[in-house]
Order: structure tokens, then sequence, then C-alpha cells
């Protein structure tokens, strides 16, 4: 009984980080951008920015940009599938491998940098 109750408790632990209860990592980050970015939701997008990439493109541009990729991933199908290939943490910075694949049947690469601030991983731009 005792090996029982240790094993449930186990999988729920494990079941809170997988849903991200203990904080998001970059991955979960990345997906949720490529997400925000599918349904035009600028807003969101420009919260999960950096605040180096917020100083480099003003919220007007960085809603320009997410019209015109929503816009572009609805021509290809839609987000079928958003597949992490890789992740790279050294400290307080990350890469992110995000290979996406669309209704069209087309798969791109994207490399996101990120950079983690105040506690929470956010896009960031390239120096």
């Amino acid at each position: 009984m005792r090996i029982k109750l240790s094993v449930l408790i186990f999988i729920g632990l494990l079941s809170l980080v997988g849903c991200g209860f203990f904080g998001s990592g970059p991955s979960q980050t990345a997906q949720d951008f490529f997400e925000a970015a599918e349904a035009g939701d600028s807003d969101a997008v420009y919260s999960m920015m950096s605040t180096n990439a917020i100083r480099r493109f003003s919220k007007d541009k960085i809603d320009m940009g997410i019209e015109s990729r929503a816009r572009q991933i609805q021509n290809k199908g839609g987000i079928q599938s958003i597949e992490i290939t890789r992740e790279d943490i050294v400290e307080n910075t990350a890469v992110v491998v995000v290979d996406i694949t669309y209704g069209n049947g087309q798969v791109e690469t994207e490399t996101v940098p990120m950079v983690k601030e105040n506690g929470e991983w956010h896009i960031d731009v390239e120096k």
C-alpha cells in the first residue's frame, strides 16, 4: 500500500510539472508564441517578448508583424503540429529549435532565442 501511494504521489507531481504548474520552460513559451502568432494575438506575443526585443521593436511594429505572420500561417493551412526538436539552456538564456508542420504539409524549422527575465522565459532577439 505504501508503494502504491508513493507511485501515485510521484505521478501526480509529474503531471503538475507537465502542465506547467511550477512555471513554463523555454519550450513551452516557444510553443505558446507560435500558437499566439497563428491566432493573430499580438497582445499575447508582446507579453512573451523580452525587454530587449520590446526596446528594438515598437508595439505597432510587432502588431503588424503578427498580423502578417498570421496570414502566412493561414495561407499554409494553419499549424498542424509544433515539435520541439532541441532546447539548450545556459543560465538565463536558451535556444529552442522548433519544427512547425503546416496544414499543407510544409515543414519549417525555426530557431528561437530566449532569455529568462523575472523568473519567466521570453522571446529575445539576436544581439
